[in-house]
């Protein structure tokens, strides 16, 4: 194992970290997500970087600060009496609600490559994690899996403090499954929580957009570009809009 001290005192994290994640979680998704794959083609030595890439789940709320998994990670003494103090009641399994909160509390997480501990499931040693429990979770990975996820998830604490994100993420789903009306009953309850949040103004757009109701659309989008302008994603939603 390399030196944890020269691990600890590389220059991404000399302004201090709250959590580094040296295990090999997301090790079959590594190929999609390109940080991962440009810190994989380093020169062999173990290096600290931040991810910039959205799973599509849930719990994920930025392209930031997501765990790579449970299995291994340091914790600073500022994000170990964070977690002591809030982490109960659980939203999700674990690892999820742990990257949920590394979310929302915005924490410093990094990612180690070549990861310094593997879990013997995903190198083979362990014939514990069989094909077939990957299809099946693909299948699970569907709007509708994730939507009953996130009820339950509303109904085990249905006041926590990031009860926008909830909603927010109900909506998400219920919009890919063409469910439009009720997505835009639970985004309206996130915008009454945030109404200046950029992310959920854009799913009001694509919401009507959806509903062919362009008109409605084009200032949500913008105004969403606006709250955010580094997202370009906002404005290209606007421009795809009628005249």
């Amino acid at each position: 194992m390399p030196d944890l001290h020269q691990l600890l005192t590389q220059p991404i994290v000399k302004d201090g970290f709250d959590i580094i994640c040296i295990g090999d979680g997301l090790a079959t998704s590594c190929d999609k997500i390109p940080d991962c794959q440009l810190a994989a083609q380093g020169n062999g030595s173990t290096f600290l970087y931040r991810k910039q890439w959205h799973s599509g789940w849930p719990f994920q709320l930025s392209v930031h600060n997501v765990m790579r998994l449970s299995g291994a990670y340091i914790v600073s003494k500022h994000a170990a009496k964070l977690l002591y103090r809030e982490f109960l009641p659980a939203s999700f399994a674990i690892d999820c609600h742990l990257a949920f909160l590394a979310n929302a509390w915005q924490l410093k997480v990094f990612w180690s490559e070549p990861p310094l501990v593997k879990q013997g499931s995903l190198s083979g040693k362990y014939q514990t994690w069989q094909p077939t429990q990957v299809q099946k979770q693909k299948q699970r990975q569907g709007p509708t899996h994730i939507l009953k996820v996130l009820r339950k998830a509303l109904k085990i604490r249905p006041a926590h403090r990031n009860l926008d994100a909830t909603y927010g993420d109900i909506a998400t789903q219920l919009q890919k499954l063409e469910k439009f009306p009720e997505a835009m009953d639970y985004l309206d309850k996130a915008l009454m929580l945030r109404p200046n949040e950029a992310r959920y103004l854009n799913l009001k757009g694509a919401i009507h957009f959806g509903m062919e109701q362009d008109q409605l659309a084009k200032p949500l989008f913008l105004q969403a570009a606006s709250l955010d302008p580094l997202n370009n994603m906002y404005i290209q939603n606007a421009r795809a809009c009628a005249p």
